[in-house]
């Protein structure tokens, strides 16, 4: 799973995670009928983003996922989820902004299925069934450029905004092809095929695989080295400030403020444990 993501609340965006995870989980146990089930690796990278340049990179290695991935040859075959249809219809448009209504299908909604592997009418029959049996739904809102807004790309009263949009995304979508190509030619090479999106569909569910090796997380990523070396040296003091005032909390000085950004440890519960023991009936 690939998101690029600007957050007003960071306490929010990990529990909304979080919240994905067990809900995926949760799902898939039931459509499998199992009691345990352990499906993600490890911990999410998450890794700041801090310049456009970076931020359009980063776009164009989501949107070439499928293809360097041998999935699909390219991002408009792909038949898993992105939001690549609304990225297209948004070229010039800094507030473009596309709604859908999306069912809200709780695990206790599901069944297990007859086997991971569907047919095509199964397929079609439980996702109907799904749908029917779910009472609510919620308006997905997707917002391609919005993230323009958080560099002060372009001023949307201006008239040279179309002009800037459309030239940021027109960089992205050529970086996308020139990957994408560089696929192409990387299974020529070794005779390689996509496995095509036909075969995605039909694939079971938690198909046995073997994950590639783990890779180092970072917490920056940046394609300009001095940006990125300044960014490495500030999340630095960061983690320094916020070492510090973790000691002194430890030691019980709360006077010190927390770092902004940074998760608060659980408090310790308000009790005087000297007035439990006297008041106790024990």
């Amino acid at each position: 799973l690939h998101i690029l993501v600007w957050t007003k609340d960071a306490v929010s965006c990990m529990k909304f995670y979080m919240e994905i995870q067990k809900k995926l989980t949760d799902a898939l146990k039931r459509l499998l009928g199992l009691s345990h089930f352990n499906l993600w690796e490890g911990c999410p990278m998450v890794a700041h983003v801090p310049d456009v340049d970076t931020v359009k990179n980063r776009i164009a290695y989501i949107y070439a996922n499928p293809s360097e991935a041998d999935l699909e040859s390219n991002i408009e075959l792909y038949p898993g989820l992105s939001s690549w249809q609304q990225f297209e219809q948004s070229q010039l448009e800094l507030e473009a902004k596309f709604t859908c209504t999306a069912p809200w299908i709780r695990p206790k909604v599901l069944v297990e299925l007859p086997s991971p592997a569907l047919s095509k009418n199964q397929d079609k029959f439980f996702s109907e069934k799904f749908t029917k049996d779910s009472k609510k739904s919620h308006d997905l809102v997707i917002e391609p450029n919005a993230w323009m807004k958080s560099f002060r790309v372009t001023d949307p009263a201006e008239i040279t905004a179309p002009v800037e949009v459309a030239a940021i995304n027109l960089s992205i979508k050529a970086d996308l092809r020139l990957r994408e190509q560089k696929s192409t030619e990387r299974r020529a090479l070794t005779n390689k095929q996509v496995l095509g999106a036909q075969r995605l569909i039909s694939e079971p569910i938690m198909k046995a695989h073997k994950p590639k090796e783990r890779s180092r997380k970072i917490f920056v990523i940046c394609v300009h080295e001095d940006l990125r070396i300044s960014c490495i040296k500030e999340h630095e003091q960061f983690c320094q400030v916020r070492r510090e005032r973790y000691e002194e909390w430890k030691a019980g000085d709360f006077s010190s403020p927390w770092p902004p950004g940074a998760f608060r440890p659980p408090m310790p519960p308000l009790a005087n444990a000297i007035e439990f023991i006297q008041d106790s009936f024990f």
